[in-house]
């Protein structure tokens, strides 16, 4: 078969490539997406031709081991060698050379992309790469009081932003009124409900957590991560509702 691998073994750099290119644990490599890590290894366009003649399988994608060779043909091609299965043979004993991609953080932004480029209707994310946007913590200060309540004051830090800012439960409502008129298609989490009635320590500790299952999934959302929105909450200093 044109993308079977016989020789050499499998150095860890190709499987890192893999996971980013599949994230999901696909067994198949889509074509655009192989077609635009080849582009990034610099050669010719007539050697990146000849490395996907001798890896296409006339199917549109590639398996792990058709993608695995093509990395293989591609850091013998940037070695200034010819495009040619047989010097494979060569790594029977041995690791198959390692070819220069760039950064591989950029070839996750290609990844996603690509994905989100063939298909619009997708996030294109892994759950890890949503997990990666952004840790967020909420904390509860010691109570302070007011003209006439008591109110209780959250201490929320982002690692994304590196900042930690004071928040009141009436803030994370503004944000999430005005994330629903700016992303009036999209689905906004919503914040746990205000409870008007005797406040207690697992009533505190219950809603704390509710408040931070709901930043999170804001800022680990692809759209909500980005939107000048969210970068107010979580940097300002002062109360975000007198803006918002």
């Amino acid at each position: 078969m044109a993308d079977e691998l016989t020789s050499g073994s499998v150095p860890p750099f190709y499987r890192e490539v893999y996971d980013i290119v599949c994230p999901n644990q696909e067994t198949k490599v889509d074509r655009d997406v192989f077609v635009r890590i080849l582009m990034k290894s610099n050669l010719p366009k007539t050697t990146l031709s000849q490395i996907w003649v001798a890896v296409d399988t006339k199917q549109g994608f590639l398996s792990r081991n058709g993608f695995y060779k093509a990395l293989a043909l591609t850091a013998l091609a940037q070695q200034g060698k010819p495009v040619n299965e047989k010097l494979l043979e060569n790594f029977a004993d041995q690791e198959l050379p390692r070819p220069s991609l760039g950064d591989l953080s950029e070839l996750k932004t290609l990844t996603v992309q690509v994905r989100k480029e063939k298909n619009p209707s997708i996030l294109g994310y892994s759950f890890r790469q949503l997990q990666d946007m952004d840790v967020v913590s909420v904390g509860v200060v010691p109570e302070k009081k007011g003209l006439l309540l008591k109110h209780v004051e959250y201490e929320v830090q982002s690692n994304f932003y590196k900042t930690t800012v004071m928040r009141r439960y009436n803030d994370f409502i503004a944000l999430h009124e005005v994330l629903l008129q700016r992303f009036p298609y999209r689905m906004v989490p919503t914040p746990p409900p205000k409870k008007m009635m005797r406040v207690t320590r697992e009533f505190i500790e219950s809603r704390r957590r509710a408040l931070r299952r709901f930043l999170t999934m804001i800022c680990r959302h692809p759209v909500f991560h980005e939107s000048a929105i969210t970068k107010f909450f979580m940097t300002f200093q002062g109360s975000v509702s007198l803006y918002f």
